[in-house]
């Protein structure tokens, strides 16, 4: 019996483009399972940087100290403000937080209490401090403007400064897979130094 040469040519090519097509998907499918893998190596929770304008002397530190982790398009993080201890510095995780990307406008508020406070109306209480920061994040600086206010007198500013945080490599911070993981670290830093209200 004999077969067109036509047939066979025909056959020819259904095989081989079958077979292209399997490589084309299978190169496909293992280009996506590399996206895929490189997004799941990437921490939820990436640790950014720690900016700091603290200045240490023999038995005391002031200054402020920002750390901060990228989540997705935005940040979180911690301020803490030292004035004058050496150790237990008062800390609050940031709040309200506005960043621009592209610019590296960056504005967050944070709560603390930084000691006791005594007034006429206030009796050894734990402080109502609100720090609120409006500035630009770099990648080595944070730049602007720290307004500390009283929350217990209807928000009195107690301070307004320009403050110039500079980038440290030490202490290094670790990222996390989860925002659940990073609140966990968060609450430990807080539970005893964080904020009273």
């Amino acid at each position: 019996m004999k077969i067109a040469i036509s047939s066979i040519n025909s056959i020819g090519f259904k095989k081989i483009r079958f077979y292209f097509l399997i490589i084309l998907g299978f190169g496909l499918l293992t280009t996506n399972l590399a996206r895929f893998a490189s997004a799941a190596d990437t921490p939820a929770v990436r640790f950014v940087g720690n900016f700091s304008s603290v200045k240490m002397t023999k038995d005391h530190r002031y200054g402020s100290q920002v750390v901060l982790w990228q989540v997705k398009n935005t940040v979180v993080g911690l301020y803490y403000n030292a004035d004058g201890q050496n150790a237990d510095v008062p800390r609050g995780v940031l709040q309200n937080v506005k960043l621009n990307p592209k610019s590296g406008s960056l504005y967050f508020e944070a709560k603390l209490t930084t000691g006791l406070h005594n007034c006429d109306t206030h009796k050894n209480v734990p402080s109502q401090d609100l720090f609120i920061f409006n500035g630009i994040l770099r990648k080595n600086t944070l730049k602007g403007r720290l307004t500390q206010k009283d929350a217990l007198h209807d928000t009195e500013i107690y301070s307004n400064a320009k403050v110039s945080l500079k980038h440290e490599i030490q202490p290094h911070y670790d990222s996390y897979e989860s925002m659940e993981d990073w609140q966990k670290f968060i609450d430990a830093q807080l539970k005893q130094f964080g904020p009273q209200w």
